[in-house]
């Protein structure tokens, strides 16, 4: 089977596609990493994993909902500046995401172990992103200026 160029209307369904994809993936691994590192300091018992279930439930919406935001900003650059600065702007929205909802997560918990929710969300954020986003933007035509 070989392959053929995407018309430009399937340009923009394919980014959407694959960055809710990375979305769905990404935010579930990283919810349930998130909820395990919050979980970690409540009492035992029971309750430890609902903090991992809850965890990859919100890192399911909170993916798809951040990938969505991605695409309509990367949609809305990609023909007004360098191909290098649309890829930047892909990666803020996922990382300031985890960020925000791990330190809203974490805030009824002590300091510490709520920063380290933070932290291990950032981190995995960063490194999802970072990984994939050459994928995600592949379809997008580089400008030629």
């Amino acid at each position: 089977m070989s392959s053929r160029q995407l018309l430009p209307e399937e340009v923009g369904i394919t980014v959407l596609g694959r960055l809710l994809l990375v979305g769905l993936g990404a935010g579930a691994l990283i919810g349930g990493a998130t909820g395990a590192v919050l979980g970690s300091g409540t009492a035992g018992g029971p309750w430890t994993e609902v903090y991992v279930y809850l965890g990859v439930v919100v890192g399911l919406f909170t993916g798809v909902l951040t990938q969505s935001v991605t695409a309509l900003v990367v949609h809305l650059v990609h023909h007004r500046v360098a191909w290098g600065t649309v890829q930047r702007s892909a990666l803020v929205p996922p990382v300031l995401a985890s960020g925000v909802l791990a330190v809203l997560a974490g805030d009824p918990l002590p300091a510490d172990l709520g920063l380290a929710g933070a932290v291990a969300a950032v981190s995995l954020a960063a490194v999802a992103a970072v990984a994939t986003v050459r994928w995600c933007l592949a379809p997008y035509p580089r400008p030629r200026w």
